[in-house]
């Protein structure tokens, strides 16, 4: 499980984002947060902040397999995985 979290810190220390996920995922809380302000109720804090630590994209999950067992430098696992985020 370490290594997943070590994957994951590098990803955002180079700045790599799934900009896809994140715009779909505030789409959807804008869409929850309209049906319960129909019923005057509000989302709570934590759903509109954090993300789920065991939600992660398929790309991801798929990518990090791949680097598990090649093991390369991470320099070039990393614009792998720029490469597969910009791909949609």
């Amino acid at each position: 499980m370490k290594s997943v979290e070590s994957a994951i810190a590098t990803a955002r220390v180079h700045g790599v984002r799934n900009e896809a996920e994140l715009t779909r995922r505030a789409h959807r809380l804008e869409k929850e947060e309209k049906r319960l302000a129909k019923e005057n109720l509000v989302l709570p804090l934590l759903v509109r902040t954090l993300q789920r630590l065991t939600v992660r994209s398929v790309k991801f999950i798929r990518w990090l397999r791949v680097q598990l067992f090649l093991r390369p430098h991470h320099e070039p696992a990393i614009a792998a995985l720029r490469q597969l985020y910009a791909v949609l």
